[in-house]
């Protein structure tokens, strides 16, 4: 199975998809459509309706390009920044704290929930020029998630869960710790910006649906 195929396999995106999603990562800058169509080789247009799929996952980011002559500016696509670290070791030293948290007598959930946070605020503040939703959307899609924006605007579904190994028994709340820490994760990724928090994680709601509850809340006038 060649490295492709075996990320599309965990992404849930689909072969074609996630070869785009790699080539715009493996560029590390802003390209035109026609660029990354040539890079993948796909038709203009197949190559922008994957690209604008990704950006509704806030998995890449569409953005005008800045020029001084005159003209209409192209339409670049980014990758959105991501952790740069190897999404399995991530989830090793996730294991391990889950596996340590869940021997300690009560407090199990909060103490896992401020450690999650404190994660999701170290990304925050090294993807400071992303939008809360997109860096959640881009972070969980790395640890193994397949996040889409869920029916109602104000939920993300989660499938599969790459702990449920881990889930055990819940806490006083109905949360296992592995999904309090998880739910911190969100949390500190979206900090202190006032458009958007995360209200709440539901744990399996099908065999392998998870539900992030999102309140949005619109900009105060100037």
């Amino acid at each position: 199975m060649t490295v492709t195929r075996e990320r599309a396999r965990r992404s849930g995106l689909g072969p074609t998809r996630t070869e785009v999603l790699t080539a715009l990562r493996s560029a590390g800058t802003a390209l035109s459509v026609a660029r990354i169509a040539t890079a993948v080789e796909l038709h203009p247009n197949s190559a922008r309706f994957h690209l604008d799929a990704l950006v509704e996952q806030g998995l890449v980011v569409r953005q005008d390009e800045q020029r001084d002559r005159p003209g209409r500016p192209r339409v670049l696509y980014r990758a959105a920044p991501y952790v740069d670290s190897d999404a399995d070791a991530m989830q090793s030293v996730a294991r391990a704290l889950v596996r340590h948290l869940s021997r300690l007598e009560g407090g199990a959930g909060e103490q896992a929930e401020a450690a999650g946070r404190l994660w999701g605020e170290e990304i925050a503040a090294a993807t400071a020029d992303v939008a809360p939703l997109q860096r959640i959307m881009s972070t969980l899609d790395t640890l193994g998630y397949q996040p889409r924006p869920g029916e109602s605007g104000g939920t993300i579904v989660l499938t599969p869960c790459p702990l449920r190994v881990l889930l055990g028994e819940s806490g006083a709340d109905g949360l296992p710790p592995v999904c309090r820490l998880h739910l911190g994760l969100m949390r500190g990724l979206v900090g202190d910006d006032p458009s958007c928090s995360v209200t709440g994680l539901e744990a399996l709601v099908t065999p392998d649906t998870c539900l992030a509850h999102l309140q949005h809340r619109p900009a105060t006038p100037a």
